[in-house]
């Protein structure tokens, strides 16, 4: 039996390199870079788990900016550091920001006694009056009503509330602790709801899998 060709097929975005063959432009053509696909949740979670390279990518950023914490200088550190330590605050920030890196956003919402649909007021927080810090990745929040409307509003392009995966409960924007992933153009943002980029998705295909 002829042992049939091994193609591989590349998307790192580089289109009509030589010829233009495949693309529908002719030889005279520029090259020229196109977007590549946005991965599945799924496949980021694939190589997380599974590649050494992409949980590096993923969380050794993440742990280098929480390991050490921060030294607070006030009359009231002591309160303060208690405070964060019964809220696990520096847990759920290297959480946050690993699950930002991976998926592109996370964020921290604070439970209180204030109602979640109305804009949250942090100046009618006492002490003890945070309950407890929840964290979310950006695919655990489904968005509603994208400000497009409002230039000057602090979640323009961002939505005005959201509800948790198969929840019911409306949540207003407020209440939440955004951490966004890698920089992207506007209209991409637009796209993905106000997140950012996954750290892994330039190197996913042509770097992290080939090495594992």
């Amino acid at each position: 039996m002829t042992q049939k060709p091994r193609y591989k097929l590349t998307t790192d975005g580089l289109v009509n390199v030589v010829s233009g063959l495949g693309t529908g432009k002719g030889k005279r053509d520029h090259n020229r870079f196109v977007a590549g696909q946005l991965l599945e949740c799924r496949e980021l979670e694939a190589a997380y788990q599974t590649n050494w390279i992409a949980r590096q990518i993923v969380d050794i950023p993440a742990d280098d900016m929480t390991r050490e914490w921060r030294t607070i200088k006030c009359q009231a550190s002591d309160d303060i550091r208690q405070e964060e330590d019964r809220l696990n605050l520096q847990s759920c920030v290297n959480e946050a920001l690993s699950w930002s890196r991976l998926y592109g956003g996370a964020a921290i919402l604070p439970l209180t006694n204030q109602d979640l649909e109305r804009p949250f007021q942090p100046e009618a927080i006492g002490r003890g009056g945070v309950q407890r810090l929840m964290v979310f990745d950006r695919w655990d929040l489904i968005p509603h009503a994208i400000n497009t409307w409002d230039v000057l509003a602090e979640n323009y392009l961002q939505p005005e509330f959201y509800t948790l995966y198969q929840g019911s409960q409306k949540i207003h924007w407020t209440h939440f602790i955004r951490f966004v992933g890698a920089k992207l153009p506007r209209r991409q943002r637009v796209l993905l709801q106000g997140w950012g980029d996954s750290q892994l998705r330039g190197v996913v295909r042509n770097s992290v899998f080939e090495a594992g």
